[in-house]
């Protein structure tokens, strides 16, 4: 993939976490990473920083939307 803004599909995503992982935000100095919490290696979304808009914004909502999503299906399958 070319540019700052590389992304996986959904599904993709889906198919190799598993259930019970959950996402981080990183800062580095010219981009703001969405990866797998304890792993940072292990990176879904690396945003460029960049003032036309707010990198952090995006990665810190795409981290708790994944991250509630997942919670709530982890607790309808184990009737939490």
């Amino acid at each position: 993939m070319t540019g700052d803004h590389q992304t996986g599909s959904r599904q993709a995503i889906a198919l190799a976490l598993p259930q019970s992982a959950r996402l981080t935000v990183l800062e580095e100095p010219n981009v703001v990473v969405v990866a797998v919490d304890g792993d940072s290696d292990d990176w879904l979304v690396r945003f460029g920083k960049d003032s036309s808009y707010q990198p952090d914004a995006w990665a810190k909502n795409m981290a708790a939307v994944y991250n509630e999503r997942s919670d709530r299906a982890l607790a309808l399958e184990t009737g939490e």
